[in-house]
């Protein structure tokens, strides 16, 4: 008899499911617990030519960079928060605040 192990169905913000066993959940868990997934500690800047940029880096791995939406209190975090703890055992990922939004600068109107 071949036992199939259980999968759980992550729901992510951008209508992508992720199917995940309960091994790898419970190592998702061990994850979040070790490695503080908080706004503080992701927070980095980049300060290019025109405008200082803000994002939050965590993970390792391939990169994977994640564009937020618009609309009012629209950000990077605001929208892909609950994201990391799965995510963030596969990938480095980058949550950016495009410029306008969150704690990126608004671009200059020439």
């Amino acid at each position: 008899m071949t036992v199939v192990p259980s999968r759980l169905i992550v729901p992510v913000s951008t209508g992508l499911v992720a199917a995940v066993t309960c091994e790898e959940s419970a190592a998702l868990v061990t994850l979040s617990t070790t490695i503080p997934l908080t706004k503080e500690a992701t927070s980095r800047y980049a300060d290019l030519k025109e405008m200082r940029v803000h994002y939050h880096d965590a993970g390792e791995g391939p990169v994977l960079l994640m564009l937020h939406g618009g609309g009012p209190g629209a950000s990077g975090w605001s929208n892909f928060k609950q994201n990391l703890p799965v995510l963030t055992s596969h990938f480095r990922v980058l949550l950016m605040d495009q410029p306008g939004f969150g704690l990126t600068d608004k671009p200059d109107r020439r």
